[in-house]
């Protein structure tokens, strides 16, 4: 079943700019043709625009767009809750290998355009598509390493200018890292961790990153490096209660039981109410092996 297109390259534009921009000539006639999946007739329109203009930034995405698009599809997939009404969810269908060739035009324009964050975060987010993680996790190092040279000069569909770069940056960096620390393989676990220790480096006030590399440690039973970490985010924000709730679970799998105590007790002010209530469950319990 053939669906709704959402452009990969546009569809999160507005978290990242202000206002929309109108584009030329070629580009309209692009996005009527591809909202009407008429890809026989955008083969021949792309083809023309590179003849007018093959350097045009717009170019590669809609190239990258035709491509990963072109044998798309709508498929039903059961979702994680089956009692939820929304157990059975539709997504879109790609084919890896169109994925990939759309991917080769985005990274073409990336060689002209490096400070085009749409193109980044196009080829970010159709590899988790695919579910290439290494090589999500490689684009991802690599726009890590290109942020503080274009910190204050990303840009986005039609040239527009890029808004709150860092709190958003951010943003979808740990969304990605999320995806790894739901999946069961160990290996994105590591790639979390090797995200997370080089975003320390461009946000070291940021406490999600101690948390992901803490988190990689705990899932790897090495509870004195997961509980350096944690204390490094607890340094920066003491009142963080996730890191206290992960210290006192470190001090516990260490069976240091008073020191668990000590930072249990620390989220019995919590506002949280099933935070205070499992606390204290924690509390009474370690005191009796005490």
């Amino acid at each position: 079943m053939k669906g709704t297109i959402i452009l990969v390259c546009m569809a999160v534009s507005l978290v990242f700019t202000h206002g929309t921009s109108h584009g030329n000539s070629f580009k309209a006639t692009y996005l009527k043709l591809i909202e009407s999946r008429d890809f026989d007739k955008l083969a021949v329109h792309l083809r023309e625009w590179e003849k007018a203009n093959s350097a045009d930034p717009e170019l590669f995405i809609a190239f990258f767009n035709y491509h990963i698009y072109r044998n798309s599809e709508t498929v039903t997939v059961y979702g994680n809750d089956p009692d939820s009404p929304e157990a059975f969810q539709e997504k879109i269908s790609f084919k890896k290998a169109d994925v990939m060739t759309g991917i080769h035009y985005l990274n073409e324009g990336l060689k002209l355009y490096p400070a085009r964050l749409d193109m980044h975060m196009g080829i970010i987010s159709m590899l988790g598509e695919i579910e290439d993680y290494e090589k999500q996790k490689n684009h991802i190092l690599i726009m890590i390493g290109l942020v503080p040279v274009y910190h204050d000069l990303w840009l986005w569909s039609d040239g527009a200018v890029v808004i709150d770069f860092d709190e958003k940056f951010q943003n979808e960096i740990q969304n990605r890292i999320n995806v790894y620390m739901s999946l069961s393989d160990i290996l994105p676990f590591q790639y979390a961790r090797d995200i997370s220790l080089e975003m320390i480096k461009l946000y070291p006030r940021t406490i999600w990153w101690y948390n992901n590399i803490a988190s990689f440690h705990m899932h790897d039973n090495d509870m004195t490096a997961a509980l350096k970490y944690f204390k490094m985010g607890e340094a920066i924000d003491p009142k963080d209660e996730i890191i206290i709730y992960n210290i006192a679970y470190c001090f516990e799998m260490m069976k240091d039981l008073p020191q668990a105590v000590i930072y249990y007790e620390k989220l019995l002010h919590s506002t949280n109410p099933d935070a205070r209530k499992e606390a204290m469950a924690k509390i009474e319990s370690l005191k009796k092996k005490q």
